[in-house]
């Protein structure tokens, strides 16, 4: 299975979408895709739901779940990817925060 990350992941600036607002919007997308994953291996293909079609039908439907799967796995994973980029920023900004605040990280 290949997993890919975006190519073009957003720029976090002072008229943009704020990195805790990203990070919030990517991490709840994450949980919904997780959801997503484990209700559809749930309904991975049973081979007594077609035999009735022939010898080659529930190798063609596990094939056809497994591609379903990965699909959505791939979307997670680039999801994920954001998610992380944005976390970084918020990060980093609240390090920066604190030190000029005098606090300590």
């Amino acid at each position: 299975m290949s997993k890919t990350s975006p190519k073009t992941l957003p720029t976090i600036h002072l008229n943009g979408t704020s990195a805790t607002s990203l990070a919030r919007e990517a991490e709840a997308a994450c949980g919904a895709l997780t959801n997503a994953l484990e209700a559809l291996a749930a309904m991975a293909p049973h081979g007594r739901d077609y035999y009735p079609q022939g010898p080659d039908a529930y190798t063609q439907a596990a094939e056809e779940h497994r591609s379903r799967l990965d699909r959505l796995e791939t979307v997670s994973a680039e999801v994920h990817t954001i998610y992380e980029h944005a976390q970084e920023r918020v990060m980093a900004d609240e390090e920066r925060a604190a030190r000029a605040s005098g606090g300590h990280w």
